[in-house]
Parts: C-alpha cells; sequence; structure tokens
C-alpha cells in the first residue's frame, strides 16, 4: 500500500497534469497568430531584436547576445523558457567594472542553430557555450547563470575548470530531487510536444506568472516581449527537449566536482525550484557561498535588482 507521501504526491502530480492537459485543449481552439511554425517571429528571427542584440557565428549556430562595459569577462545564461533580456536590470551595474555578455544559448532567444540534429543535453549545452565563448575572443570567463542553465554552467566549470574564474548562480536546477510539475510534463514522450506545440502566449504568460514573487513585475509589455522569440519552433522544441536530456544525477555529482569561486543566490519565495535546495547545494559546491533573498521568487535578478546587483558587485569585485 503507498504511504500517505506517495499518495500526496501522487495526487498532486495527477491534479497538475490534469489542470495542463486542459490548457492544452483548451489552446488548441484559442486563436493565436504566434503559436505555430510559420507564425510571424519565426520567419522574422533574423531581424533586429528588440535590444538592438549582436550576432556571432559558430558551427553549431548563429548566437544573439548583449555585449556592455568594460573589464573582466562575465558571460550570463538566462533560465529555460526566457532570454537574454531578464538580465538588462542588473546589466549596467555589472558592464561598470566588467565586460558583459547575456547571451541566448540554443533554443532561447534569438539564436539560430546550424545543426538540425542538435541534442539540447547538458554535454551539448555546455560545447556550445564553449563555441561562444571562443566566437567572441575569450578564453576565460566568470558565469553566471540562472534556473535550467544552472546545469550547464555547474558542467561548463567542471569540466573545463580552467576556463571559469568564478561562478554565479541563481536559483539553479541542479540537484538530484524532485522536478516541479512543468519540467515533469516536459519530460513526458509525446505529451511535451504536444504542449509545446499548442502552446498560446496566454499559456506561456500564466507559466511564467509564477516565477515571481512579485506578479506586477511581469507586465503586459515585459510578458510579450518574453514571447516574441519563445513563439519560434526550434525554441518550442527546447522547452521539452532540453528538460528530457537533463540527467540531475550526473550534474549533482559534477557539482561536487566545482573548484571555481561560487556565489549561490535563492529567492526565499521561489515556487519553481526549492529554495530548501540551497543550504544541500552550497553544502555541496565547497567553499561556495550562499546568500537567501527575503522577499524574491525565482527570477530573483528581476524581482529584486537591487539586492541582487549588491551580492553580484560586492562578490566579482572591480
Amino acid at each position: 500500500m503507498a504511504s500517505d507521501g506517495t499518495t500526496h504526491r501522487r495526487r498532486r502530480w495527477l491534479g497538475a497534469l490534469s489542470t495542463i492537459v486542459a490548457l492544452v485543449s483548451v489552446s488548441a481552439t484559442m486563436p493565436s497568430t504566434m503559436s505555430r511554425a510559420d507564425s510571424p517571429a519565426d520567419r522574422s528571427a533574423a531581424s533586429p531584436t528588440v535590444d538592438g542584440g549582436q550576432f556571432v557565428e559558430t558551427s553549431v549556430a548563429r548566437f544573439h547576445f548583449r555585449k556592455a562595459g568594460e573589464g573582466p569577462p562575465i558571460v550570463l545564461l538566462p533560465g529555460g523558457a526566457l532570454w537574454s533580456y531578464t538580465y538588462r536590470d542588473i546589466m549596467p551595474a555589472l558592464a561598470a567594472s566588467h565586460t558583459v555578455y547575456a547571451v541566448d544559448l540554443p533554443g532561447s532567444g534569438f539564436t539560430t542553430l546550424h545543426d538540425p540534429d542538435f541534442g539540447y543535453d547538458v554535454r551539448a549545452m555546455t560545447e556550445s557555450l564553449r563555441q561562444f565563448i571562443a566566437a567572441v575572443g575569450l578564453t576565460r570567463v566568470s558565469v553566471l547563470a540562472h534556473s535550467l542553465n544552472g546545469s550547464v554552467a555547474v558542467d561548463f566549470a567542471a569540466r573545463y575548470p580552467s576556463e571559469v574564474d568564478q561562478l554565479v548562480l541563481i536559483s539553479p536546477l541542479v540537484l538530484d530531487t524532485e522536478l516541479n510539475a512543468n519540467l515533469r510534463l516536459m519530460r513526458m514522450p509525446v505529451v511535451g510536444e504536444l504542449a509545446t506545440q499548442v502552446m498560446t502566449e496566454d499559456i506561456y504568460v500564466a507559466g511564467l506568472r509564477g516565477a515571481y514573487a512579485h506578479p506586477e513585475t511581469l507586465t503586459t509589455e515585459l510578458a510579450h516581449t518574453y514571447w516574441i522569440p519563445q513563439s519560434r519552433t526550434e525554441n518550442r522544441t527546447a522547452m521539452w527537449q532540453q528538460p528530457r536530456n537533463l540527467d540531475p544525477a550526473e550534474v549533482q555529482r559534477e557539482a561536487g566536482m566545482v573548484r571555481a569561486r561560487t556565489l549561490i543566490l535563492w529567492g526565499e519565495l521561489d515556487s519553481v525550484v526549492d529554495p530548501s535546495q540551497a543550504q544541500p547545494l552550497a553544502h555541496l559546491i565547497s567553499g561556495s557561498t550562499l546568500r537567501m533573498l527575503a522577499g524574491a521568487g525565482h527570477n530573483a535578478h528581476e524581482d529584486d535588482p537591487v539586492a541582487v546587483t549588491a551580492e553580484l558587485t560586492g562578490f566579482l569585485g572591480p
């Protein structure tokens, strides 16, 4: 007989699945000018972006990135289903003493893959990051990563320690523990593909809103800015492929191998990646510094950019 805890988790999972399936069913009948592969956003992916970003070519992809400042280089990796625009509020302070590169990894923003068989597993994502770093003329960088791409940053730091100066993780998905309902959905064969294929802007924004402790931060204009690249077919594919190809056990093992000076930031009100993971992760990464951010959610750098900027500038130094 199942324990009370197992029964509770099963009910919670079935409830979440029923809700998402219902949303998927409704979305299939909702009009949306950007919900199909031939959407205007998909056709115009090579046009100028809303933030005037730059592009650089590599063998794996044409990378879109935003660059600012002068000084030691730091590369910013946005979380899953976001893009480099998410760092707009913290880039100016970092750029005062660093050369900042906020880059869209494959499957995010306006980066376009050249390889149709790209796997979106952690190893492939890390190698694509190395290609970007080389393409912009860098050899050793600090890395800041949020959420799902925290796994990429940890893999990069563990396997290429000579190329990583300092590491910053914001609410990272690194530990081998129970994933949230949305990620579990994406990992389900067929269901994940279907959910992303029929996703509309309304459904995307509804899911994104839960990443904020202060939902008013996600204005209608900002939500649409995030949706534009997310409506691209390539990025929809990454929404289910990257979580499905993630091996949390491997990433957790690699976290114990990280030797770079590390700062972990976590919103105390994070409802996407449980804040209870913060202390175990800090113990796993030797010598790391943990800062819990009161009143901030999963997107802590947007919920409280002032507090996050203060922690970053204090840690990274001039």
